[in-house]
Formats: C-alpha cells, structure tokens, sequence
C-alpha cells in the first residue's frame, strides 16, 4: 500500500501543543474549501507516493506523529495500515467527510481535531466547501463521523476546529449552533481567523481577516457551551 503526500516536518512543536510531532502532509481531499491555506494538497496529482513501510522508516524515531493534509483519511486503507503499525501517539486532523474510516482509527489515535466548515444544513456546508457531490451524503457523512467520536472516542482527545471567514461562516449563531451540537463530548473547541494570504480562490486573498472583536464575539457564543474554548 502507497500513501500520496506532500511532505513530512520533523520536531513540530506547535502543531500538537505538548509534543514534538513529526507531521505528515497526505494529498488529496473531497472538498474545495475556497480559504483552504493549504491549497497545494487539494488535488491528488502530481504528488510522490512512498510504501508504508518508507513511512514507518521515517517516522520510527518520532515522538509524535500528525496526520493532516489535504483530507488523510481519503487514503483510508494505507492510513489505516500505518497507524496499525506506528508505535508513536497519532492526532488525526480530518475533515469528517471519511467517517468509516475515522471510526476505524479511533482505536488506534491519541487526538482527532474534526475542522467543521458552517452550519450543519446540507446546502449551506455544500456550498461553504465547494462540495462538488450531493450535499445530503456529505452532511450525513460528516454527521456520522460526529456520531463515532461521541460513542467510540472515549479514549481520545476530541477537538474541534472552526475557521471563521468573514461573509462565509461568521455569525454568531452558526458558532453558537456547533459548539452546542458537539457540548457533549468536545475536549477543546478551537475558532481560528480566516487568514489571506495563500488560499485556493484567489479571490479570497481579498478578503479582510476577521476583526479582534468579532473573534471575541464568536468565542463568547462558545464559552459556556464546551469545556474549553479558545482564539488562535
């Protein structure tokens, strides 16, 4: 089994705060999300593909390892293999879109960060992520990956992430709505700033930043809701 990927950093210590992770960037992911700030991994093309076994060779001395991308868990099977495999701590950072495949992994996972996008209504995420198939079949796919962490997750860290895109997501009450979906079993409820300066649309590179006060509005909605909340 091959993996696509883009890269691997070593000795990462903000990406996992606490660990000094070896993260692997894999290729490819089902959405077009127009602010993704990792625009390259998208697509699926023109990436090397290595064995496991590479992988397992050059992340045999990691104190930790990341998964992110792209969407990792779209390799599900050689993922899968891996993480079977590696005998440092894995966070998976997903966009809930594979949610068998994350049910999967759980086992085999210390920290998942699921990056929710906009409202949970099938029209709405469909068109926040520029989702090319049926909208239904993504809300239900992202819905059931909610459903695994709460039910399957005990032993995992559970965060969920939320980039707040001026004009896109950031209303109060789409903030208020997620965090009171996931109150229940959400370790950590990250909102992260829009940022502009390397997006796939490049017409989003237009686009303000969110302003200091709108952050603190939105995390005020959060705060109350989830364990903890934070602004990075």
């Amino acid at each position: 089994m091959n993996l696509r990927f883009g890269g691997i950093v070593h000795g990462d210590e903000e990406r996992w705060p606490g660990h000094a992770s070896s993260v692997l960037y894999l290729a490819g992911c089902p959405f077009r999300c127009p602010w993704c700030n990792t625009p390259s991994l998208v697509q699926t093309e023109g990436f090397a593909e290595q064995s496991v076994e590479y992988f397992l060779n050059e992340l045999s001395k990691s104190e930790a390892v990341v998964l992110t991308g792209g969407e990792p868990l779209m390799q599900g099977n050689a993922v899968l293999g891996l993480l079977q495999r590696l005998d440092a701590p894995v966070r998976i950072e997903t966009n809930g879109y594979y949610s068998e495949t994350l049910n999967d992994c759980l086992p085999l996972a210390k920290e998942v960060q699921l990056d929710l996008k906009a409202r949970l209504d099938a029209r709405t995420y469909a068109e926040a992520t520029a989702f090319r198939g049926d909208p239904e079949l993504l809300l239900s796919n992202v819905l059931r990956s909610l459903t695994f962490l709460e039910k399957n997750g005990s032993r995992v860290r559970k965060v969920f992430s939320f980039t707040v895109v001026p004009g896109v997501n950031d209303s109060p009450e789409t903030a208020r709505e997620l965090a009171k979906y996931v109150s229940l079993y959400c370790d950590e409820f990250v909102l992260r700033s829009f940022d502009p300066s390397d997006c796939l649309d490049a017409s989003f590179k237009e686009r303000p930043a969110p302003a200091s006060d709108k952050m603190t509005e939105l995390l005020k909605e959060v705060q109350g809701r989830v364990r903890k909340a934070v602004v990075l």
